[in-house]
């Protein structure tokens, strides 16, 4: 089925036969149009290959850096995690080194005590391993999903303090009766700060 003319077409003369005749306006022209389902054409994609994020990293020369960058954090994680004790790894994370000094972060104080002992024969082991270091510099940075410290206990009601002087005036002269009057007059003080 061809293309239909509207009905707004022109009457011209044509210059051929001299006879009047229809001249269709081209923005008159409507396609025929048959019922059927169509799909547009796509033009067929290349097939994707996948890339290695190394390639990636080694495109362009930052992201060059960071990939170097990463590898030595990388290997620096695995060295410490070798001459550590166990207890110490997963409480422990390496910073950066600057002027040969390595920073090391560690959740809390206790740990950091103990990294210090250690520092002579750490330093000393990571210097044969290739690592450009003289000293560490340990920071306590609670580390993330470190527990937070537990909050304050409350004070002693009046009762109990008046119950713990009774318990102490029945005791005798002991270790026990010493303690308990040193924990009276603990409690006794910090009521005395609040007021």
């Amino acid at each position: 089925m061809g293309p239909r003319v509207a009905r707004d077409e022109l009457s011209e003369t044509d210059p051929q036969c001299g006879r009047s005749c229809y001249v269709p306006v081209a923005s008159t022209v409507v396609p025929s149009v048959s019922i059927m389902s169509f799909t547009p054409y796509k033009k067929p994609a290349k097939p994707r290959t996948a890339i290695a994020v190394l390639d990636l990293l080694d495109r362009s020369d930052a992201l060059g850096r960071l990939r170097v960058g990463v590898q030595q954090v990388t290997a620096l994680h695995q060295d410490l995690a070798r001459l550590l004790p166990d207890y110490l790894t997963p409480n422990v994370e390496a910073g950066s080194i600057k002027d040969g000094v390595l920073t090391l972060l560690t959740g809390h104080s206790a740990l950091a005590a103990r990294l210090r002992h250690l520092e002579p024969g750490l330093v000393d082991q990571l210097q044969q391993r290739g690592w450009p270091l003289h000293k560490l510099k340990i920071k306590v940075k609670p580390l993330p999903g470190a527990a937070p410290a537990p909050p304050p206990k409350p004070p002693l009601s009046s009762a109990a303090l008046v119950s713990l002087r009774a318990l102490s005036s029945a005791l005798g002269s002991s270790p026990l009766q010493e303690s308990l009057q040193r924990m009276i007059a603990h409690h006794e003080a910090g009521r005395a700060e609040k007021r």
